[in-house]
């Protein structure tokens, strides 16, 4: 379901949201998917679906399934695994297809 955030509360864990279907609910935020954002190398912060981090996330299929180490989202540790650049792929328009189970 799409929605669009109206409003934040109690101290933003609660959404006030709308449907695509033009309904009005409440929502805690943990159950809403924001996207991601990728940061460039100057630093700046954008969204997946910037053409920028698609042609990344492209290449970045290609090397992992070439069998290529993943690669760090985040100083903490976090690694950006095959399955999930797919989905990120396919959510924003682009086809890919599954990666295969070894």
């Amino acid at each position: 379901m799409v929605v669009q955030v109206d409003r934040l509360t109690h101290d933003d864990m609660v959404a006030h949201v709308t449907t695509d279907w033009g309904l009005d609910r409440q929502i805690f935020c943990h159950h809403l998917d924001f996207g991601f954002e990728f940061r460039t190398r100057a630093g700046e912060w954008i969204q997946e679906s910037d053409p920028r981090v698609l042609r990344w996330l492209q290449r970045f299929v290609a090397e992992a399934k070439g069998g290529n180490s993943p690669r760090h989202l985040s100083d903490d540790g976090r690694e950006l695994q095959l399955a999930a650049a797919v989905k990120l792929l396919r959510r924003n328009g682009v086809s890919c297809k599954e990666p295969r189970a070894e």
